[in-house]
């Protein structure tokens, strides 16, 4: 009498690998999101809206000037946000980790501090961490 097959072996996780796309999809979607949000805006007219509502507002036509920082502050809030949720600290130095220069921030260089919106995770956000448990098991996966 033969013995029978052995019981498949669990699926261990995949290693990690800054590479695979999974890790960049969410960066992707923090970055991206708000720039076509900005593009649908402005070909609709909402620029001229935005700019009407400065120049009418009690800052009148100096509000115009505090417009760029305060977009490019949430540039860099959306960019902070998708590296912490890719689980890379943007304060900390690379070394040789992704080609030694990225993530680009160096504080010790004066560099800003991280305005992200979230604490870095200790794995990086997936797709599939978006998906309800309930949702998946429907589908036979964990």
């Amino acid at each position: 009498m033969t013995a029978a097959p052995a019981p498949p072996a669990p699926e261990k996780e995949p290693e990690f690998s800054w590479t695979s796309p999974s890790t960049w999809t969410v960066g992707w979607v923090a970055i991206l999101i708000p720039n076509i949000a900005m593009l649908v805006n402005h070909q609709r007219g909402g620029s001229t809206v935005i700019i009407n509502a400065v120049v009418n507002s009690p800052l009148g036509v100096r509000g115009l000037f505090l417009m760029p920082p305060f977009f490019v502050f949430w540039e860099k809030a959306f960019y902070d946000t998708s590296l912490c949720l890719r689980g890379m600290d943007p304060n900390a130095e690379p070394g040789d980790k992704h080609g030694g220069d990225f993530p680009s921030t160096r504080m010790d260089q004066g560099a800003l501090p991280s305005l992200s919106l979230v604490a870095v995770r200790e794995k990086p956000l997936v797709p599939r961490d978006l998906v309800p448990s309930a949702l998946l098991a429907l589908f036979g996966e964990e």
